[in-house]
């Protein structure tokens, strides 16, 4: 009779066990999730950040036209000082970005100058 006993908790605690191991692995997989899932929000939030960036001030209308012709949006409207070209480009960085022309022309746009220059007008 103290066999079965026995068998019966042995069983108990291999259930027990087999158990906490499940939890263990669904503690780890609910962890990596969200992990995951902060990961995606903050590629989400950068890129909305840089399509609000190259959109900034310009007509839909423009917006369309450059992605029918294939051209990036990167692209700024402002022509190049040195050369007078339309094709230059916006890369955004943190706190800064730099505006760019086949040319070689460059140059690099604090966002905090910039900031301070709107509140100054």
């Amino acid at each position: 009779m103290a066999k079965k006993q026995k068998d019966k908790l042995e069983v108990l605690e291999d259930e027990n066990s087999r158990l906490k191991k499940a939890i263990r692995r669904k503690d780890r997989t609910i962890k990596q999730l969200k992990s995951e899932v902060s990961t995606a929000q903050e590629a989400f939030r950068q890129t909305e950040t840089y399509l609000k960036e190259i959109t900034n001030d310009r007509p839909l209308s423009e917006i369309l036209k450059n992605v029918e012709s294939g051209k990036p949006l990167s692209k700024i409207s402002d022509p190049c000082p040195k050369c007078g070209s339309a094709n230059m480009k916006k890369i955004i960085f943190t706190g800064f970005h730099v505006i760019s022309c086949k040319c070689g022309y460059r140059n690099r746009v604090d966002e905090e100058r910039e900031i301070k220059k709107i509140k100054q007008d």
